[in-house]
């Protein structure tokens, strides 16, 4: 076993998934790597296993979904430091999923200064309530600031801006002239 092999298993049986995930004390970017195989044992995907935790990436779990006509085997990393490690190990030597691996490990070795986690300062504040007032487009908020969009809906919520959402086209409440 050595990380060519590896290398050309998950470039032809695996997977990237990155994401960014939104909770209450902010966002942040999940990134998961996994390779699939039909089999009836899952012997070589324990065979990586076995490899990958002498070669240092952290916590490589196995799992089984049964179904007929035969069973699916998963080898799953999905710890950051175990994904780092995994996608610098193959980064050099995959060729299907490079710019996948490549914009991977640039969400991970970035994060969290990728977006806006924290509370906006005042003059971010200022910013958003001018944008408003102006109908300057989410996207241009968004890069602007470096947040999410639901971090900006959120604000304007909070300011009684934001009425509902409509299939992701948000209404505003304007202000009435006075």
């Amino acid at each position: 076993m050595n990380w060519d092999y590896i290398a050309g298993f998950f470039d032809g049986e695996g997977s990237i998934c990155c994401r960014i995930v939104c909770k209450k004390k902010g966002e942040s970017a999940r990134v998961h790597i996994s390779i699939g195989q039909v089999a009836r044992n899952g012997e070589v995907l324990s065979e990586i296993q076995h490899f990958l935790i002498k070669e240092g990436v952290e916590n490589p779990r196995l799992w089984k979904r049964t179904s007929k006509p035969a069973d699916m085997h998963y080898l799953l990393i999905s710890n950051k430091k175990g994904t780092e490690e995994f996608l610098k190990r193959i980064y050099n030597l995959v060729i299907v999923k490079k710019s996948k691996a490549e914009s991977a490990l640039e969400m991970l070795q970035n994060w969290p200064g990728l977006y806006h986690t924290k509370a906006f300062t005042e003059t971010e504040v200022e910013y958003l309530i001018k944008s408003y007032e102006s109908d300057v487009p989410y996207a241009v908020m968004v890069e602007t600031l470096r947040c999410s969009k639901s971090k900006i809906s959120e604000f304007l919520k909070t300011r009684g801006l934001l009425r509902s959402e409509n299939h992701g086209q948000f209404q505003f409440r304007k202000k009435s002239p006075d």
